[in-house]
């Protein structure tokens, strides 16, 4: 076991089922990747017993922990690593992802780590480790920028006493959608010293069964909860002076993304894209003066143009289309 004293950086990974040759990707670098500044800890959150016993029986080559809990959702999982983790700074790992361990000794090496966060690049792959695309939200050096884009709390490593003093991850109880974008965007807010880095350290894996494609559409409205805990969590000051990147995070993901996703399930989900709505218009009524969206409307896609304007109707009538052509095709 390493001397505590050396961890700069731990690693929190929260387990829940997770297919085995997805874990075995995500794990199966820090079999082989040994440095004394870094620990793992795993918290599986209730996973069936084939899994536990997979995380058991994984010996690992850096310091690390396994920890067995009941079911309570990602951030109380990733919440019991931070209670217990010896390191200066917390990374956050999704069970399905993989990180770069080479990319990372070069990040322990570099002189990053006296920052409130420190932020990477990543990539999207599918399931079978493919290339999709480049996640880089780093490239301005604005923090500003990155308030009106941050989202995911896999990409940044996070100083622990600055996690804490500012009230830890989003703990909610029936939350099923935004607690990364809930627990990020104030820490982002209320950050004073942001490493903007390209190391390109995280994949990310996109498929199908995650949990956020099947989700039901009332579950996803919980996104609602998690800009309510938003608008709590910020200041007066900093919310004015961080207005129209807020008021973009709402649009961008409750007018466009969420309101989509509704839509995708037909004339069923309109009541749901009306709450959406409604929610928006009393938060942030101005929001179609919104700079953001004023400058970049035209170079958004034609989805987006389409559910901002409320053309409900031709979008279920373009995704019944879609469907009907791939159909045929198959």
């Amino acid at each position: 076991m390493n001397d505590n004293t050396n961890i700069i950086l731990t690693l929190i990974i929260p387990v829940y089922n997770t297919p085995s040759n997805l874990l075995h990707k995500c794990l199966d670098p820090f079999t082989q990747f040994n440095d004394s500044r870094i620990e793992v800890i795993i918290v599986d959150d209730g996973s069936d017993i084939k899994t536990a016993n997979l995380l058991d029986e994984m010996k690992f080559a850096v310091s690390s922990r396994v920890i067995h809990k009941k079911n309570e959702g990602q951030n109380r999982a990733r919440n019991t690593g931070v209670s217990v983790a010896s390191g200066r700074y917390m990374g956050f790992v999704d069970s399905d992802d993989m990180v770069d361990t080479a990319v990372l000794r070069k990040m322990l090496d570099a002189d990053l780590w006296n920052n409130d966060l420190i932020l990477y690049e990543a990539s999207i792959v599918d399931d079978k480790g493919a290339f999709i695309k480049k996640i880089c939200k780093t490239s301005s050096c604005s923090k500003k920028e990155y308030v009106r884009n941050c989202a995911e709390l896999w990409l940044q490593f996070i100083n622990k006493d600055f996690l804490n003093r500012h009230g830890g991850l989003f703990l909610p109880d029936g939350q099923y959608i935004g607690e990364d974008l809930a627990s990020i965007l104030p820490l982002v807010i209320d950050s004073e010293h942001i490493a903007y880095t390209h190391f390109s350290l995280y994949s990310y894996t996109i498929h199908k069964n995650s949990i956020i494609h099947t989700l039901n559409n009332n579950r996803h409205l919980s996104i609602l909860k998690s800009f309510d805990h938003l608008l709590l969590s910020i200041d007066g000051d900093r919310f004015t002076e961080y207005y129209s990147e807020i008021e973009w995070q709402a649009i961008n993901h409750i007018l466009n993304f969420e309101s989509r996703f509704q839509l995708s399930s037909g004339f069923d989900g309109l009541r749901n894209v009306h709450v959406l709505r409604s929610w928006v218009d009393n938060h942030f009524p101005h929001w179609q003066k919104n700079p953001y969206l004023i400058s970049g409307f035209k170079t958004q896609d034609f989805k987006f143009r389409l559910v901002l304007k409320r053309h409900y109707l031709l979008l279920i009538l373009l995704k019944k289309i879609n469907y009907l052509l791939m159909k045929l095709h198959s």
